[in-house]
């Protein structure tokens, strides 16, 4: 069983962010499949989370370039970009922590895919759908 499903309630409009969003979902799944054990050591559960790392730095950036295309205003842009960092910094002490100790606390970890994952992307970016397929009023 998932841990995280995906539906279409988390899709925001843009098929390149909801197809990123799909796939964040899919390495969160094998972090926490990882870290209950279901893997054979630590090893997998670090190289999952350094490329969940990886990929969410990369998502946010492109979804930040798709919330300014579809003319999501400009100071929610720098919420969005704030909330963005602050779940980057999340992951990097999750890191820090499981570097120390060389453990991962499942319910730790399955709180914390549960805060960025569900709440970010059905809160934060879906205030981005709104604006998505809105004409630009610059551009009349």
């Amino acid at each position: 069983m998932k841990y995280l499903e995906w539906c279409g309630l988390f899709e925001i409009g843009v098929q390149v962010i909801d197809n990123q969003h799909k796939m964040l979902f899919r390495i969160a799944n094998d972090f926490v499949d990882a870290v209950a054990g279901r893997q054979a050591d630590n090893k997998v559960a670090f190289q999952t989370l350094n490329a969940l790392t990886r990929y969410a730095q990369d998502h946010f950036g492109a979804e930040e370039d798709a919330a300014r295309q579809v003319g999501f205003p400009e100071e929610d842009l720098k919420k969005l970009s704030e909330s963005h960092e602050q779940l980057v910094q999340e992951i990097f002490d999750l890191h820090a922590r499981v570097s120390e100790t060389n453990q991962f606390n499942i319910n730790e970890v399955e709180q914390f895919l549960a805060d960025w994952l569900i709440m970010h992307v059905l809160i934060e970016d879906r205030k981005i759908k709104q604006f998505v397929g809105k004409e630009d009023p610059s551009s009349t």
